[in-house]
């Protein structure tokens, strides 16, 4: 196609050595976009899953947007995002539901929860709601009050 490669970069995602973005001058690159012939072009590949092991994130209750920085500064990507018929703004939806939930759905260990783990690289899939789900701390919500 004639462009150059420039830099190459990794990420983690589960998708190991796949393009996850293209970029030139440190934006990215859309589809369709005329580039001129010789043009360097950055890439981002995926990294594979990491080594080790934290415990999942809990964004319910979080806005779709909120979600969306703690995931990255933990090095994990949107997986499905599955929204209501009545949400109209995606940013500013709630997350009800996560898949990988935060905890073991049915292990307790005594009175406490025990955690689920994650890997930088892995994907979370999300429910979002227009109605915010206020919890009682370790609960593990259903669907969004009515």
């Amino acid at each position: 196609m004639g462009l150059k490669v420039g830099d190459t970069t990794y990420k983690p995602d589960i998708a190991q050595n796949t393009v996850l973005q293209q970029m030139r001058y440190d934006v990215d690159i859309q589809p369709g976009s005329k580039i001129l012939v010789g043009t360097k072009i950055d890439l981002v590949l995926g990294s594979g899953v990491g080594d080790e092991e934290f415990k999942v994130p809990d964004l319910i209750g979080l806005t779709y947007e909120e979600a969306k920085m703690v995931l990255e500064s933990n090095d994990l990507n949107i997986g499905a995002v599955i929204i209501d018929p009545d949400v109209k703004d995606t940013a500013s939806a709630f997350i009800y539901r996560q898949n990988p939930p935060k905890y073991a759905e049915g292990i307790e260990s005594g009175m406490e929860h025990i955690s689920n783990h994650i890997r930088s690289g892995q994907l979370m899939d999300i429910w979002l709601s227009v109605k915010k789900i206020n919890l009682v701390k370790d609960t593990i919500p259903i669907k969004p009050v009515e």
